[in-house]
């Protein structure tokens, strides 16, 4: 169910508001004290009981005893108090050698050879595959069987899913430099092959920059996060349109 749905049934937004917590690695629902909840009958518990059963806290940094902050804070410290998930591990940073660990330099023009993305199950953004020269027919058919069947994350070689040194993944490449932390790829945009998506969170509930040629889309969402939004610079790639 998409966000632009769920504001058609308030119901199940006042349901998801008052008993229910989502963040990346939980989802978590849960009965109130309310007697007169319309969502659920009286908890069987004792109130005593009832009242020390919390959502499942967010991981939290332990600033204080680690000096870089590479620690968390054990779940009884946590247990209990407002967490956001703004430590989530895969957001964090990751020190890399700075290389995208591809045999040349990915463009708009790599990816338009390939037209294809591959989706990372922790951040759920699209990744761009990139090929050195335009993939034929029964190739895309066999990278589309490929991707359907390996669960990638950013940082990830695709020639690591496969031992075969012959196949398309040996022809397709993404980028390794890649983090869950960073935004969708610029070429993303610029080659005008794919869907408009917050340039964040990659959901397509874009208020900003959907048609707009000056600045990456972005949601409603992230544009609290980050109120800066990002400029787009001139687009250097339109594919070609063949003539009939």
């Amino acid at each position: 169910m998409t966000k632009k749905m769920a504001q058609k049934l308030p119901k199940f937004l006042q349901f998801m508001e008052k008993h229910c917590q989502e963040r990346h690695y939980s989802f978590c629902v849960k009965k109130c004290s309310d007697k007169d909840c319309k969502f659920h009958s009286v908890p069987r518990l004792e109130p005593d009981v009832f009242s020390k059963i919390h959502f499942l806290p967010d991981p939290v940094l332990d600033t204080v005893n680690t000096r870089e902050g590479t620690h968390y804070l054990p779940f009884q410290e946590v247990y209990g108090t407002i967490t956001t998930d703004k430590d989530q591990p895969s957001l964090k940073p990751v020190k890399t050698d700075g290389g995208h660990d591809m045999p040349f330099n990915p463009s708009a023009q790599t990816t338009a050879r390939v037209c294809r993305t591959v989706v990372c199950q922790e951040c759920n953004k699209p990744r761009l595959l990139h090929a050195a020269k335009k993939l034929k027919e029964k190739e895309l058919f066999e990278l589309d069987k490929c991707i359907e069947d390996i669960d990638f994350s950013c940082g990830s070689c695709l020639k690591d899913f496969k031992e075969t040194q012959d196949g398309v993944l040996s022809r397709v490449f993404v980028r390794k430099d890649l983090q869950c932390s960073l935004p969708v790829e610029i070429p993303y945009y610029s080659s005008v092959l794919y869907p408009q998506i917050c340039c964040h969170c990659a959901c397509s509930d874009i208020i900003v920059g959907e048609a707009a040629v000056d600045v990456y889309p972005i949601c409603v969402e992230c544009i609290k996060i980050h109120p800066k939004i990002m400029k787009r610079k001139r687009k250097m790639f339109e594919p070609k349109v063949k003539s009939k």
